[in-house]
């Protein structure tokens, strides 16, 4: 998933060629993370 970094409308996939936001038609996306933060135990 990517997310259009003007109006925040998410992507599941880019289209090689013409990348634009179908929302807006920005050109710059951010890839999107799991909303879950990884807990690892301390040696």
């Amino acid at each position: 998933m990517y997310k259009c970094l003007q109006c925040g409308k998410e992507v599941s996939s880019l289209i090689t060629g013409t990348i634009r936001c179908p929302g807006c038609g920005f050109k710059v996306f951010a890839k999107t993370r799991d909303p879950v933060a990884k807990t690892v135990k301390a040696l």
